[in-house]
C-alpha cells in the first residue's frame, strides 16, 4: 500500500515535471530520486518502529 502511494507520488512528480518543460532525463533522474528518498524514509520508519516496539517489549521483562 505504502509502495503504491510512494509510485503514485513519483509518476505525477514526473508528469508535472514533463509538462513544466524539463527534458525528459531530467525529469526521469528527479523523479527517481524522489521514489529513492521516499522509499528510504520509508523504510527507516519502520525500522526504528520496529525498534521502539522491541525495546519496549524486552523492558516489561525486567524485574
Amino acid at each position: 500500500m505504502l509502495l503504491t502511494l510512494i509510485s503514485i507520488i513519483t509518476l505525477i512528480t514526473f508528469m508535472l515535471l514533463l509538462l513544466s518543460g524539463f527534458t525528459i532525463e531530467m525529469a526521469l533522474y528527479r523523479s527517481i530520486l524522489l521514489f529513492m528518498l521516499l522509499f528510504a524514509v520509508l523504510y527507516f520508519s519502520i525500522f526504528m518502529a520496529n525498534l521502539i516496539k522491541q525495546n519496549r517489549g524486552s523492558d516489561s521483562f525486567r524485574v
